[in-house]
């Protein structure tokens, strides 16, 4: 399956905010206002990266709503990782 949102996941998948919050390191509250097409709320770097990884990747870190910053320094992040990797090839 490619990448979704987060309501969809959780739709999809069967699961209450409180199964992925206990994967993820965070309250139901989190997830519940992460949800939906008006989150009441952003994800940290941190948050973020813990649900794209509770989710096996299926919902990217870049999925979620975000700050512009956090999101640069996702952007970052990732650029980072891929150089490390291209340099070890």
């Amino acid at each position: 399956m490619g990448r979704m949102k987060l309501e969809r996941y959780l739709a999809a998948r069967g699961m209450t905010d409180g199964q992925l919050a206990a994967l993820a390191g965070c309250t139901p509250a989190t997830i519940c206002r992460l949800r939906g097409k008006d989150p009441l709320r952003t994800a940290s770097l941190a948050l973020s990266l813990a649900i794209e990884r509770a989710t096996r990747g299926e919902v990217r870190a870049e999925d979620l709503p975000l700050t512009p910053g956090t999101r640069r320094a996702l952007a970052l992040l990732r650029a980072s990782a891929a150089s490390g990797r291209a340099g070890a090839a």
